[in-house]
């Protein structure tokens, strides 16, 4: 049967507009036919990661490699260490202890792939301009396109947007990237290279959204005045509870198992969505209708001021609402490209103000900032001293991020959308307290329909001799000690000889998620993301994929 999907929704008031792609919504043999989309999800968090703690800590080839399959193994406990072993002079314990960034992601550990031995594509620290070498990692992340002068803002147009242009479908006449931010938002007319991961275009960012009720009601397709509004908010009613109605006409159009259960795994995450949203005042006030800005507009919130948004009790649960969100767009093929920003460069919240950290063993630096922990000393600046337990801060945060990014997985994985994604997880640097720009690490799950390889962690550099550079119980950068004792430690992380540009990391996921030909290779795939060499002459790109990623 071919069922008209949108004149059957477009009787709803635009509620139903977020409905999953049903089967009956197509035509039998377009359905047989046509390949599944695939799809992207970018995941930025600041500050780095700590790099002495954060790998899996397997040796293979006999112990002389840090690289290789992730197991079981691979994922087992790690005890604390309060012994007073000395290497090079530096306390080995202070890197011995159970909190590390993928400890908790055993459950997929055939399905997500490390990748070591990149740098960020602009070298150096020179010409930094506004936002300095915090905004010259984070407006590169995503663009590899270096920074202009003044406000330091990136000089391309972010991957996800190329990707959306690419693949997307059109939905109210434009083809875009779903963009959020968890956090306070900065406005592109003042913000710097700090603020931004996402970009229209050259030095034109998008901020992104970073009220969940603003993402969700896009999503639903309601808007103000329309039949749904006046249900929702007049009569204070749930999104959920007024399309369940509605549904009753197409559960008699005989569902098929996979789309009842579509139906029903939909609803239930509309359900623990909107609750979450309610909870926090977020939704149906008369405060957030009156508040309303247009939908077209990414900053604008309902009921809650940006600094409100930006409350740091209230990050883990805006977070978790917009990777809800992003499961929802995907299913519903709203869009096959999101983003999500964990707050911006040099910054994170004080987790301690979260509830998170009480009880732990150890000492807790709650009301310290993520990147006053970063930096090892409680300071926005490189100031000699080094807190107590602050690497076991920092591996903790490590892991809090990495929990959020299962959680993304489990989402997408509910809808059976994982293995037709990737999903790419980058920090603003490499090490944070020393701010480099070599050793980026990338976190990737999916494989984008088969494209790419998962299950390892991978040597990604252009010599593949990265582990000449590693400590090897760590898995991390060589340890040595600082030049002032104070610091307690160095890390030794080498030069840019042997590194793989990350740009390529970026053509690699750009070609996989492409439609492609009979021959299973992409059509119209790029030879370099970014294309285009932008002004910056510290912007160093490189040409092909990683093939050590590739299928």
């Amino acid at each position: 049967m071919n069922f008209p999907r949108r004149r059957f929704l477009k009787g709803l008031g635009g509620a139903l507009v977020g409905l999953p792609a049903l089967s009956i919504f197509s035509r039998p043999v377009a359905a047989q036919t046509t390949p599944t989309p695939k799809r992207a999800v970018f995941f930025w968090s600041p500050n780095g990661f700590n790099l002495s703690t954060f790998y899996p800590r397997n040796r293979h080839g006999g112990g002389s490699s840090a690289f290789g399959p992730l197991t079981a193994d691979t994922f087992a406990a790690r005890a604390l260490d309060t012994s007073t072993t000395l290497t090079n002079g530096v306390p080995r314990a202070i890197f011995r202890h159970p909190e590390w960034g993928l400890r908790n992601l055993q459950a997929y550990s055939s399905r997500i792939s490390v990748l070591r031995g990149m740098r960020n594509s602009r070298q150096g620290f020179l010409d930094l301009a506004d936002g300095g070498d915090h905004g010259m990692n984070t407006a590169n992340r995503f663009t590899a396109a270096g920074i202009g002068g003044g406000q330091g803002l990136a000089l391309g147009r972010s991957l996800d947007y190329a990707i959306a242009d690419a693949i997307n479908p059109v939905v109210d006449g434009q083809k875009l990237p779903l963009v959020l931010h968890v956090g306070t938002n900065a406005d592109p007319r003042n913000g710097n290279g700090t603020s931004f991961i996402s970009y229209k275009g050259p030095e034109d960012p998008d901020p992104g959204i970073n009220n969940p009720w603003v993402a969700y009601r896009r999503l639903m397709g309601i808007s103000s005045g329309s039949p749904a509004e006046d249900h929702l908010v007049r009569k204070r009613r749930r999104v959920a509870d007024l399309v369940r109605g509605e549904l009753q006409q197409i559960q008699g159009l005989r569902l098929g198992n996979r789309d009842r259960q579509l139906v029903t795994n939909w609803l239930g995450l509309l359900e623990e969505t909107e609750d979450g949203m309610n909870n926090m005042g977020l939704m149906c006030t008369t405060a957030a209708r009156d508040g309303l800005a247009p939908e077209a507009n990414v900053r604008a919130y309902e009921g809650r001021t940006n600094d409100q948004l930006g409350r740091y009790e209230d990050f883990q649960q805006i977070g978790d609402l917009m990777m809800k969100i992003i499961a929802l767009s995907f299913l519903c093929d709203h869009t096959r490209v999101a983003t999500i920003q964990w707050s911006s460069g040099a910054g994170g919240p004080a987790f301690g103000s979260m509830g998170i950290g009480s009880g732990q063993n150890g000492t807790w630096h709650g009301g310290e900032r993520h990147h006053e922990l970063s930096h090892r000393n409680g300071s926005d600046g490189a100031e000699p001293g080094f807190l107590t337990d602050v690497e076991r801060n920092m591996s903790w945060i490590d892991m809090w991020y990495g929990d959020r990014y299962r959680d993304l997985l489990g989402y997408l994985d509910g809808f059976s959308l994982l293995d037709d994604s990737v999903v790419v997880w980058m920090p603003e640097f490499g090490d944070g307290r020393q701010h480099h720009f070599i050793d980026i690490t990338a976190v990737v799950a999916g494989t984008a329909g088969g494209y790419l390889r998962s299950g390892q962690m991978f040597d990604c550099s252009s010599n593949g001799r990265w582990d000449e550079r590693l400590d090897t119980e760590t898995n991390g950068p060589r340890i040595g000690p600082a030049d002032n004792p104070a610091n307690v430690y160095n890390l030794d992380i080498g030069w840019i000889d042997g590194c793989s540009s990350h740009n390529k990391l970026l053509t690699t996921v750009f070609n996989a998620v492409l439609p492609r030909g009979q021959d299973g290779r992409p059509t119209n795939p790029v030879r370099r993301f970014p294309e285009v060499d932008t002004a910056d002459p510290h912007n160093h790109l490189e040409d092909g994929e990683l093939t050590q990623l590739l299928a």
